[in-house]
């Protein structure tokens, strides 16, 4: 009976450890981008979405079906192409989530961004979301694997077409 008793534990404790070991995280950034053209005879407002689908990473995708978490690590953008009648062309936006057509999470806004000056130093600059948008991203991550970022705002003066890059860095957590 004893021995009965310990193949038993064994087994369950072998079982559980192989469970263990079946599961894996997927890190990935996902990149969107979209352009923003105005020309001198437009109102100098824009607004553009991006849609991020997690399936579009093959890994993810292969997955899906064991797909037990989504982890925001970090959002940022950074402009590029940036062209304009002068180098001093600032933006104020707004960016925004939704999923399946309704807002999720809070609005971030940002002031007097200097366009030009950020597409010459390509650089990538953090995106400021609060702990409930990122557990409502994450939350529309797992409902159906897509989250939309709202770009949207204002621009300084008119001509100006730069393209917005965002990148949004995941863990994805994969069960057995």
């Amino acid at each position: 009976m004893k021995r009965v008793i310990i193949l038993f534990l064994s087994i369950a404790a072998i079982s559980y450890s192989c469970n263990d070991l079946l599961k894996f995280d997927i890190n990935h950034t996902f990149e969107g981008a979209t352009d923003v053209n105005l020309s001198e005879n437009d109102s100098p407002d824009f607004d553009e979405t991006i849609l991020i689908d997690a399936t579009s990473n093959s890994d993810v995708a292969e997955n899906l079906s064991r797909i037990s978490e989504y982890t925001v690590n970090k959002l940022e953008f950074s402009i590029s192409d940036y062209v304009a009648g002068n180098d001093t062309v600032n933006a104020n936006i707004e960016i925004s989530f939704s999923s399946n057509g309704s807002q999720i999470g809070e609005v971030i806004t940002s002031d007097n961004i200097p366009l030009g000056q950020l597409s010459a130093s390509g650089q990538k600059v953090d995106v400021p979301v609060s702990s409930a948008s990122i557990t409502a991203i994450q939350q529309a991550l797992i409902d159906n694997n897509k989250v939309t970022i709202h770009f949207n705002g204002s621009v300084s003066e008119v001509p100006v077409s730069f393209t917005a890059h965002f990148f949004l860095t995941l863990t994805i957590g994969v069960s057995p």
